[in-house]
């Protein structure tokens, strides 16, 4: 399987000694990946991660520093969540992926049932080889970061990602 511009990353916990893996996560833009059903692990830290990049040829490999954590979760029909990870400089590995609007992201979150794995496949980016979706993590988020309503879990998902910019039903 080529791997070159796949969007799968591994984040990293650095501590003096070593780095743990942590999460699997989806390089959504140069600078951002999203990690779905994220442990509570990456909600605790606001310093101290890496991403990794997982291209073809692992020489190529990126070691991108964490610069800031967003957390998001919906509690409806269905949970999902995610933590955004804002990286410090930007990734070569990013996909290109047309703007498909927050309307065609709500309908495909609607559509998975939470499941962000499948609904950033279905928006173009590459994520095969991604972890089965075992439901969420069932652990106490802190109060706000627990969406209002789905339409604001739908704009905070649509933050890091280019999917929405200026396309159907951004309302931007």
């Amino acid at each position: 399987m080529k791997r070159d511009n796949a969007s799968i990353v591994d984040v990293y916990v650095l501590t003096e000694d070593s780095a743990k893996r942590v999460a699997p996560g989806i390089l959504v833009a140069p600078s951002a990946v999203i990690v779905p059903d994220p442990p509570r692990e990456l909600l605790d830290r606001s310093e101290g991660m890496t991403v990794r990049t997982l291209p073809e040829v692992p020489d190529r490999a990126e070691k991108l520093l964490v610069e800031k954590v967003e957390a998001a979760r919906f509690e409806g029909g269905f949970v999902s969540s995610f933590c955004a990870l804002y990286l410090r400089d930007a990734s070569a590995y990013a996909v290109q992926v047309p703007a498909a609007g927050r309307g065609a992201l709500a309908e495909a979150i609607e559509r998975h049932e939470g499941d962000l794995w499948e609904v950033f496949a279905e928006l173009g980016y590459l994520v095969a080889g991604r972890p089965r979706y075992e439901g969420p993590q069932e652990w106490e988020w802190p109060e706000g970061l627990v969406a209002d309503s789905f339409a604001e879990f739908v704009i905070q998902t649509c933050r890091p990602t280019p999917i929405c910019k200026g396309g159907p039903g951004d309302g931007e």
